[in-house]
């Protein structure tokens, strides 16, 4: 076979399978690649006019600040809006709450004042209307008087609170505040309650609040009623 049917035999098989298209194909989108890389490069009229173009966009120039770092600089940015729109929406909400916290507590309550502030505190944020009563659980020493207030939901929200009565003084107050094996109790690894039953009755035990009366309490627990 001569020498030019066999070129033009080998072009017809290189044609007929495609392989001439792909390598076609594979040119121009070098050649594409290359023109783009070349234009787009940072040195190149379009280059430096499309930098110029992102600096203007973000207010940033690139001489100055890397793209990382402004980059890092708006999220962080981001972070300390949001933080401070939470900020400035609280405060509406958290003044009122705050005046409640910080409300001060009486020097001096009845006892059935006391079991009052216990129902409410419970009932109104964590016993559901199913329950009856909330159980307390009395016992007396010489000057102390242990009282343990069940949870009719949840034992481990059980408190404990201590009530001591001096001896020159006629009414107790509460010495030792418990609940989940804590102790809330002044010392240098003093632990505080400020939410709950525990930070209401917190609150008492910092004002050394006088509890009057409490044998005429003593050994009740608290009957619930709902609306």
């Amino acid at each position: 076979m001569e020498l030019q049917q066999l070129v033009t035999k080998s072009l017809g098989n290189y044609i007929d399978s495609g392989k001439l298209e792909k390598s076609i194909d594979s040119k121009v989108e070098a050649t594409i690649v290359g023109i783009l890389d070349s234009v787009l490069r940072e040195y190149s009229d379009f280059g430096k006019s499309l930098k110029k173009a992102i600096e203007d966009k973000i207010s940033i120039c690139t001489k100055q600040i890397t793209l990382p770092e402004y980059n890092k600089y708006i999220t962080d940015m981001i972070g300390e809006l949001y933080i401070k729109a939470l900020h400035d929406q609280a405060d509406a909400h958290l003044k009122p709450l705050l005046d409640e916290a910080l409300n001060p507590v009486p020097s001096v309550m009845t006892s059935k004042e006391f079991l009052e502030l216990i129902k409410e505190e419970w009932q109104e944020q964590h016993l559901r209307n199913e329950h009856e009563e909330i159980i307390l659980e009395w016992k007396r020493s010489e000057h102390f008087i242990d009282v343990k207030i069940l949870h009719g939901e949840y034992s481990f929200n059980n408190v404990e609170i201590t009530l001591y009565k001096d001896r020159d003084e006629e009414h107790h107050y509460i010495s030792i505040i418990r609940e989940d094996g804590k102790n809330f109790r002044r010392g240098i690894q003093a632990q505080t309650a400020n939410y709950g039953l525990p930070g209401e009755l917190f609150k008492l035990y910092a004002r050394r609040t006088l509890i009057t009366d409490i044998d005429e309490v003593y050994g009740d627990s608290i009957y619930l009623d709902y609306d």
